[in-house]
């Protein structure tokens, strides 16, 4: 858990620029997180225990709140068992700690919920197997991988096109630089689907792609 604590203090750092002209506004397609676990006092509460299961990494309560037929791929198999299986093989605690950590994500209707906003909310224009989201705000973009390199733009939710290596990309006007890419957030990555059943929230799927 330890990564994800210094993700989450990069995401919310805001970036310090020297003293100067500032770089020029970015003009270009953004994805503001939605954040609509609020509206549901039972969906807020099954957040705080998520969170608290996934600090202690406590996997039987995370079973006991998996939906009987939960999905972890796009594929034929599902239910609880081979969730197990799965998580055996390979657990995903810092995702799973992320997604329900950062907040964002969007009710489908009364009952279903996806988070987070990068997977919900993402622009059918933009296909999501070639961009990439910043999900914070006040990010630099540098001239280079050096971190005291010049500044070349300030993102803030901007969606950006990968370059090949990471956290080398390029703008929607077309200035190309580097940013941290643990704040580089894909639409394909893992993310949760919630049901809720007689009053009970469940995760329905913990999947990635699309």
């Amino acid at each position: 858990m330890k990564r994800a604590f210094l993700f989450l203090l990069l995401a919310c750092a805001t970036a310090s620029v020297a003293q100067g002209p500032l770089p020029p506004a970015v003009r270009g397609p953004k994805l503001v997180p939605v954040y609509e676990w609020s509206k549901d006092k039972t969906l807020t509460g099954f957040q705080s225990q998520m969170l608290e299961l996934c600090r202690a990494r406590d996997e039987k309560r995370l079973f006991d709140h998996l939906d009987p037929h939960v999905r972890t791929s796009f594929g034929p198999k599902s239910g609880i068992e081979a969730f197990k299986m799965a998580w055996y093989t390979q657990p995903h605690w810092e995702e799973l700690f992320l997604i329900f950590f950062m907040g964002g994500g969007s009710f489908r209707d009364n009952d279903h919920f996806v988070a987070p906003s990068v997977y919900a909310n993402w622009p059918q224009r933009f296909d999501p197997y070639s961009f990439l989201a910043v999900m914070s705000r006040g990010v630099p973009l540098r001239e280079s991988r050096d971190p005291k390199s010049k500044i070349v733009a300030i993102l803030s939710f901007d969606i950006v096109k990968p370059l090949g290596e990471k956290g080398h990309v390029r703008l929607a006007d077309g200035r190309v630089g580097w940013v941290d890419p643990k704040l580089l957030w894909s639409p394909v990555g893992y993310h949760v689907e919630l049901v809720r059943k007689w009053g009970t929230w469940k995760i329905e799927g913990l999947v990635s792609g699309r």
